[in-house]
């Protein structure tokens, strides 16, 4: 009886943290920045990548790819309509009042590439695995794409949970049967039969308690291994190779695949103003 409550108080506990994690870790975070275009309409997204010509966005709709010529200013940050319509109004004004070509380019070239400093390796922390392998044992190492470490410490877990819950039944059971045997001696009137029964049927109860708290020990120590492992894989996580390419856009070591869709923002009314485009590569870096 104290096994059996011991682990439904334990199971209760672990539901209700679980929950509690679900719902502390499942606020998204997410900054657009602002791009204003030539014709007075403007796109929140966040800026991905670019080159000579266009510049990649992914927004909530999907990833487009904007010509440079139809933007008007990239507003690295979020800001309401009222401060894009005065930024929006400066820079029409600078470009009006340029004196020359040349520096009407400067002015538009300016206007686009001038992006604040970021770390790439501040997109991973170590947290974000632990907490998955705090919530559900091998998901953070499935996130860090270590999927065989994965599914091996979640076999593990969750055979250990059903050996556990078995276990806990087997307590149970030979309760029951120890319980039973004292009556079948008491009635059988074989003193010394009967009390050799009985000592099998407790030892029996009793390595079935021992049986329960050995695998009960293991599974939690299994628990607390791949944890500990998921914060040891976060930090060689945090620092895998990636780089960023002349044009902005992020690469990062092995296979990586990219779906993306443009837009022909000068020429709206084309039959071939949007499409979707994939590309598939291998990076490596030395």
């Amino acid at each position: 009886m104290p096994a059996e409550f011991f682990l439904k108080n334990k199971t209760a506990s672990s539901f209700r943290s679980i929950l509690i994690l679900l719902v502390f870790f499942s606020v998204p975070i997410w900054s657009a920045q602002t791009i204003l275009l030539k014709n007075g309409s403007s796109i929140k997204g966040d800026v991905t990548g670019q080159n000579e010509k266009t510049l990649t966005v992914r927004t909530a709709d999907g990833v487009q790819t904007i010509s440079k010529r139809s933007i008007l200013k990239v507003i690295y940050k979020d800001v309401n309509e009222e401060e894009a319509k005065r930024i929006r109004q400066e820079e029409e004004t600078k470009i009006r009042e340029a004196k020359s070509a040349e520096e009407k380019k400067k002015i538009e070239e300016d206007a686009i590439v001038q992006k604040p400093d970021s770390k790439i390796s501040g997109t991973r922390s170590r947290w974000s695995l632990v907490w998955r392998s705090a919530v559900l044992p091998g998901w953070g190492h499935y996130k860090a794409e270590r999927k065989k470490t994965a599914i091996v410490y979640g076999s593990l877990f969750w055979g250990g949970v059903v050996a556990t819950a078995f276990a806990s039944q087997q307590i149970g059971q030979k309760k029951s049967e120890y319980e039973s045997s004292t009556l079948i001696a008491q009635a059988s009137g074989n003193l010394a039969a009967g009390e050799f029964y009985v000592s099998g049927k407790r030892a029996e109860y009793k390595k079935s308690i021992q049986d329960y708290q050995n695998i009960a020990a293991g599974t939690a120590l299994i628990y607390l291994i791949q944890l500990t492992h998921s914060y040891f894989t976060g930090i060689s996580w945090e620092q895998e190779e990636v780089a960023l390419t002349p044009e902005g856009s992020v690469l990062r070591k092995g296979v990586q695949l990219d779906s993306m869709r443009e837009s022909n923002l000068m020429n709206p009314n084309s039959t071939n103003s949007l499409g979707w485009r994939a590309e598939a590569r291998y990076n490596w870096f030395f």
